[in-house]
């Protein structure tokens, strides 16, 4: 192999010197026929080089020669055709030409054509003639081996093959070019390669493969052996060269259908009610078989009996138990006018075997379908029905008759009603409708002159619903009436000659609710020595215009308008309304100026008006709210201002470890806030304080008379009526003598412990009973 490699490289390198100095020579002597149409003197057909088996063994070599007829050459570049291309060619001037070697490895698989640039420079580098292009194809060498397409290594056949025609086919593909054949791939088993040992299998050089031995599923149910693939096909010359890959092939043996479907509880028949729907089930029929796999599956079909398709079967194969064919209701059942009985044959086979079509394998079966009859709605006969009838009838009428029959159980009978609220006709038991009360065809259940009865027939369990059209004719028998606006008008109070003539003082329009042949055109008329003028326009409309120049400011005229309509072949109607027009005085304009129409006239508008008041009332609720939340807030201010007894919390907890108390003790009571306050400036304080603002209390000197110190402070705030009521003398002052509290003070207390009875302290429980022994001693204690 390596042997064969050199060789081809060196003839490669052989050939392509030759090429390069042949194409030099072929570019010579064409250089006149190519100047005169290319204005160039050089230009090259494609160079060749041969891709190498392994890129390891790669050197750079030459590809093949150029030369410019310019005898300013001094350089030769070489661009590729794309940057991807960068530097796997090159150009090196050697002499006169310019050598074009490959610096890289080049597989043909990857890429099989290069295109490069290459210029001619003279010394300061400027082109000396136009560029020329060259292609460089890359030549195939047998490199690549086959690859196998591994979804192709697993195949089937049935046991039964009998080998005369392939049952599979392996695929491989060689990347290489078809030159000399390098990518024609030819397929043959390796001998002795069969697991278990055998020879059932032979594969074609095509990749078919044929079965040629006994095949048995249930003692060998796979075969696995080796196949072989080579390329440059089926050449056998020594010293050939070709590439080869094995693989192994599993063939799995299936289970050939050697038995037939067995139906379960055949032969069948069943009823079924006349009203089941469509698509129901009405029975499923079960069958086993005794193969394996999709030779157990059965698929059923009805062979006879459903030529109108009414029933069909709906197969459910299984191949590891029963399968299932389901018979459902194709098309609507009619006891009174279909068979009652329908007899089916049903067909059990294996669709996916190899010899579904073989009747030793098929199965049938007998299915009797029989229709039972039950209760339908009676059925009206002789659709659409259709009358005609005038309004107005006072007279009985026989409009028309409906027919409903039912067929049911031998014939059922059949009564009617009509379901409609009007009660404008009646039914009787033969279905005859007749009018039993005037018809008025302007009623709200009249639509265009159309009335739908509706007519039910029971045969006292079902209902059916007919619908029996009724066309009323017509009557002249309603007067013209006003439509629209226009009737209630404000009009100037003088006009000018040509106005009065002229000048239309309203639109007004009529309608007739009467048919299209008994209403307009409408005629309009005031009644005699009117005010105004009227005159028809169009069908059903008129205009009115002033009868005078002049009208007086503030009357209201009341103008009775005769309207008549124009019936075909029916006496005429009349009808009459009043046209109401208020006189007003004239702006600048010419234009009615009548009391807020005034108030219009000087720019201002109702609707700017009504938003102004709205406005307006919406600005004094919000001014209302304010005032109410800041009243609402005072109040709170101000009460957050007073202390109340329950807020004023001024105990003041402090550690005292030394008995008795009273006056003698100055050293743990301050008692400078006592004569805090200068007797000669009553002192007001505005709000509650919150904390003790930090101030000096000078200590009472020893020995200081404190009963005549809290009497002043009482005698001061007493005097005050300023004073508010959480002055802390104030409220100290109410402890004591008149308090319900008792005093709390030493003063003109007891001055020996056995002037006090402290027995009472027994009487308030064992929790009291120590400080009770405490106080019960003698004096000497």
């Amino acid at each position: 192999m390596r042997g064969f490699i050199l060789l081809s490289l060196w003839l490669t390198l052989t050939g392509t010197f030759v090429m390069g100095k042949s194409v030099k020579n072929k570019g010579r002597k064409n250089a006149l026929r190519e100047l005169s149409r290319r204005k160039r003197g050089w230009a090259y057909p494609d160079l060749f080089v041969t891709e190498v088996d392994d890129q390891y063994f790669f050197v750079k070599k030459e590809v093949g020669k150029v030369e410019s007829d310019s005898k300013k050459v001094q350089s030769y570049t070489l661009v590729p055709a794309v940057p991807e291309d960068e530097g796997i060619f090159s150009i090196k001037k050697e002499g006169n030409y310019g050598v074009i070697y490959v610096n890289k490895f080049v597989d043909r698989e990857v890429k099989e054509l290069y295109q490069v640039y290459i210029r001619a420079l003279d010394a300061s580098g400027t082109d000396c003639e136009e560029r020329v292009d060259v292609k460089i194809r890359i030549l195939d060498i047998n490199d690549n081996s086959p690859e196998f397409d591994e979804s192709t290594l697993v195949a089937s056949v049935q046991e039964d093959d009998k080998g005369t025609k392939p049952f599979h086919s392996i695929i491989a593909t060689d990347a290489d070019g078809p030159e000399n054949g390098y990518n024609l791939v030819y397929f043959s088993k390796i001998p002795g390669s069969e697991v278990p040992p055998g020879d059932r299998f032979t594969v074609m050089g095509n990749g078919k493969i044929i079965a040629t031995g006994d095949l048995d599923a249930e003692n060998t149910p796979q075969v696995t052996f080796q196949v072989e693939a080579r390329d440059r096909g089926n050449f056998t010359k020594p010293g050939f060269m070709f590439k080869s890959v094995s693989a192994h092939v599993t063939v799995k043996i299936m289970d050939a259908n050697d038995h037939a479907p067995v139906f379960i509880d055949a032969p069948y028949a069943i009823t079924v009610g006349e009203l089941t729907s469509v698509g129901s089930i009405v029975y499923t029929i079960e069958a086993t078989d005794d193969d394996k796999g999709m030779n157990s599956q059965v698929t059923f079909e009805i062979i006879s009996g459903n030529s109108q398709d009414r029933f069909r079967i709906e197969s459910i194969p299984n191949e590891s138990g029963k399968s299932l064919g389901k018979v459902y209701i194709n098309s609507p059942l009619d006891f009174e006018t279909q068979p009652h009985t329908y007899d089916f044959k049903i067909l059990g086979y294996n669709k996916d075997a190899t010899n579904a079509d073989d009747p030793r394998f098929q199965s049938k079966a007998d299915l009797r379908i029989t229709v039972d009859d039950e209760n339908e709605p009676p059925v009206f006969q002789n659709l659409p029905y259709a009358g005609t009838i005038t309004e107005g009838l006072t007279i009985t009428y026989n409009l028309g008759r409906v027919q409903a029959t039912d067929e049911d159980f031998g014939g059922q009978s059949v009564t009617y009603s009509i379901e409609n609220e009007e009660k404008w006709f009646s039914i009787d038991s033969s279905g005859n409708i007749k009018s039993v009360q005037t018809i008025d065809r302007e009623h709200e259940s009249v639509h265009d002159g159309i009335y739908i009865l509706q007519i039910k027939a029971t045969d006292g369990s079902e209902d059916s619903f007919a619908e029996f059209v009724v066309t009323v004719l017509d009557k002249n028998d309603n007067a013209p009436q006003p439509d629209g606006g226009g009737w209630d008008v404000s009009i100037c109070s003088a006009f000018e000659d040509d106005d009065k003539n002229a000048l239309v003082l309203t639109t007004i329009s009529a309608k007739d609710i009467d048919g299209p042949t008994n209403g307009a055109p409408f005629k309009f008329g005031f009644l005699p020595n009117s005010d105004f003028r009227i005159e028809s326009q169009g069908n059903t409309s008129a205009l009115v215009y002033p009868a005078k120049k002049n009208y007086e400011v503030g009357v209201t005229y009341e103008e009775v308008v005769r309207i008549e309509d124009s019936p075909l072949a029916e006496a005429v109607q009349t009808g009459t309304s009043t046209l109401t027009i208020r006189v007003c005085s004239c702006s600048d304009d010419g234009l009615p100026v009548c009391g807020a129409a005034a108030i219009t006239q000087t720019g201002i508008s109702w609707p700017l008006i009504i938003g102004l008041i709205v406005f307006i009332a919406i600005l004094m609720v919000v001014i209302l709210a304010a005032m109410q939340y800041q009243r609402k807030k005072s109040a709170e201010q101000e009460k957050k201002g007073l202390l109340y007894d329950e807020d004023d919390v001024r105990e003041n907890l402090q550690p005292y470890h030394d008995e008795g108390g009273g006056e003698e003790d100055n050293d743990i009571y301050d008692m400078g806030v006592l004569s805090s306050v200068d007797p000669s400036m009553p002192i007001r304080v505005e709000e509650k304080p919150h904390r003790a603002e930090p101030q000096s209390r000078p200590l009472l000197p020893p020995n200081s008379n404190i009963e005549e110190y809290i009497d002043n402070a009482k005698k001061q705030a007493d005097a005050d009526p300023t004073a508010p009521p959480f002055d802390s003398l104030l409220v100290f002052d109410y402890e004591g003598q008149g308090s319900d509290a008792g005093s709390l003070s030493s003063i003109n207390s007891g001055t020996t412990e056995g002037s006090q009875d402290y027995d009472y302290l027994n009487d308030w429980g064992p929790r009291f009973n120590k400080i009770a022994d405490q106080y019960a001693g003698d004096d000497s204690d």
